[in-house]
């Protein structure tokens, strides 16, 4: 900060520093720079569930990202202004693969970081003539038949097709910790809204 450089501080809050977090916030105030925090922790990119030890409760979730009026609002906001379709029309909903790509140590591409299946191999494919090509036909994939599709509350989960395939096998399989977060999410915006 010294020299200059924009600093910004991002951390995962873990059931390990969850105790932590008040401290970590007042500090980033204290310097006056930009806090980025979550508590969404995933499966490992090979499906070990072990890191999931260490989440915190949906309830938990749900206090931490609505710790503050201003990430309530906008998150209230944003659940008024989508509503997810009767049921899935592509695999993707998000920004992955038009708006990020991930290239892991093996040269293999992927449109996001958690999804894993199914890469684009840069050793013999040239990104420049491959990725859009490739992309198209990742992000116009069915999803897999599941609860998830038409579940009316997905807009309010965090739903991702990546992690759902880490955590039960199938993109459109319902996480227990997703399905209570969605929950614990209209409890809070309901109690806000009385």
């Amino acid at each position: 900060m010294e020299k200059g450089l924009n600093v910004n501080l991002k951390a995962m809050v873990l059931s390990l520093n969850q105790s932590d977090f008040e401290r970590m916030r007042e500090q980033t105030v204290r310097l006056g720079i930009p806090f980025r925090y979550d508590a969404l922790i995933h499966s490992r990119l090979d499906g070990d569930p072990a890191p999931l030890a260490f989440r915190l409760s949906p309830a938990e979730t749900t206090r931490l990202h609505f710790y503050n009026a201003e990430d309530k609002q906008k998150f209230a906001a944003f659940s008024q202004a989508v509503s997810p379709p009767a049921s899935k029309a592509s695999l993707f909903e998000c920004g992955a693969g038009k708006m990020a790509m991930h290239v892991d140590p093996r040269c293999q591409a992927h449109p996001c970081m958690q999804w894993r299946h199914q890469p684009l191999d840069l050793k013999t494919n040239e990104l420049a003539s491959s990725w859009s090509a490739y992309v198209q036909r990742v992000l116009s994939q069915q999803p897999d038949a599941g609860a998830c599709n038409s579940c009316l509350k997905r807009h309010l989960c965090s739903y991702c097709p990546a992690v759902a395939r880490l955590e039960t096998g199938a993109t459109g399989e319902p996480s227990p910790f997703f399905c209570h977060l969605a929950d614990e999410r209209i409890k809070a915006l309901t109690v806000e809204n009385d």
